[in-house]
């Protein structure tokens, strides 16, 4: 048997295959939350500045 019909029947049946591939996809979902999660917590801490602490401006 080559290796591209082992592969083929290891995604092909039931089983080992499906397990491993819900694994990759949930794994994956699982990242892209958390990532997503960091980035909005890096957002909201840049926060700007209330206006006491903003340089006034010398345009008026």
């Amino acid at each position: 048997m080559d290796i591209g019909a082992l592969v083929h029947a290891f995604f092909d049946n039931a089983g080992p295959g499906s397990v491993l591939f819900i694994l990759i996809v949930g794994g994956a979902c699982i990242f892209y939350y958390f990532l997503t999660r960091w980035i909005v917590a890096t957002e909201k801490r840049d926060e700007p500045t209330t206006p006491e602490e903003q340089p006034e401006s010398m345009d008026a």
